[in-house]
Formats: structure tokens, sequence, C-alpha cells
């Protein structure tokens, strides 16, 4: 896979340690209208919905095994990166609140973008350890809060999220 710089929506460029793919694959793992059921019912259009959420799921997986390959054996200019990091979690995460905490019987595929998606912010934070907690102090609350609210729905998640960063 060929490292090259990755240009980010905001016009910033990340470090030129991260593949190439990371800022697409941010791009597609972002949810829109159709993306998921509503929580209350069924989707305009389930065809959509299917491949909408498979093309999310599929992109954070992606990203996934990006990140955690780039933690076994992370290199000091991409840890020096911590801007790049910042933007990767804030990526994910704006993701997965667009995502949402209501997952109902029958939206499966919201609770496979929270599984992925903590494992692509572990993967993220293990690279940055340290440096991204001064950028982050004010998304604490919604990893606690997430925690404490999915802690009956899935034991796994919530003890992925105790992982220290």
């Amino acid at each position: 896979m060929a490292l090259d710089d990755v240009l980010i929506s905001n016009g910033a460029t990340t470090a030129s340690h991260l593949p190439a793919l990371v800022e697409p694959l941010i791009s597609l793992i972002q949810p829109v209208r159709l993306s998921f059921p509503p929580a209350a019912g069924q989707s305009s259009h389930p065809p959509t919905t299917s491949v909408l959420s498979a093309i999310h799921v599929s992109a954070l997986e992606c990203l996934n095994n990006i990140f955690l390959a780039l933690s076994t054996s992370p290199t000091s200019g991409l840890a020096a990166a911590s801007a790049s990091g910042k933007q990767i979690w804030d990526g994910v995460w704006a993701a997965l609140g667009s995502v949402g905490m209501e997952i109902a019987r029958g939206q499966e595929r919201k609770q496979e973008m929270w599984e992925i998606g903590v494992g692509v912010l572990w993967g993220v934070g293990n690279i940055w350890k340290g440096s991204l907690v001064s950028l982050l102090i004010g998304q604490s609350f919604v990893v606690e809060s997430w925690s404490g609210a999915q802690r009956r729905a899935s034991p796994a998640i919530d003890s992925a999220l105790q992982l220290e960063f």
C-alpha cells in the first residue's frame, strides 16, 4: 500500500505516514438519512438502506484493519502527527454520533458500526497514545455516557471502552 499525503475534507493535509485510503474511508463511513432504518419503523427504501449500511460497515472495517496494522508497528513520524490523529478521531466520532445509540431489533448494522468503531478508536488511541488526551478532553463524557448507556446491550464494547488511551 502506497503512503501518500492525505487531504482531509477541511483542507488540512495529514501526515504522509498515513495510507492514502484513510481520507476516502473517513468519507465513506459518514451516514446519510437512508443509511440506517429509523428506530421506530422501516426504511423508506430498504434496498438502498441495506447497500448504504453495508458500505459504511465495510469502510469502517477497512479503517479498523489499517489502524490495527499501524498500531502494531507505529513510527515516530506517525506518532508525532497528533493533529492527524485528532482529525481521524473526530471523523469516526462524527460517524458514530450520526448512527446514534438507539439500537433496536432489526438494526444490527448500527450495532456493527459501534463495535467496529470502537476498534478503530482503539487503534487511533494506541498510535497517538498520550497526545490525544489533551486534544480530546471535551469528548471524554461521550465515551463515558455511551459506555454506561450500552452496558447492558454490549458488555464487549463496554470493556473495550475501559482501555486507557
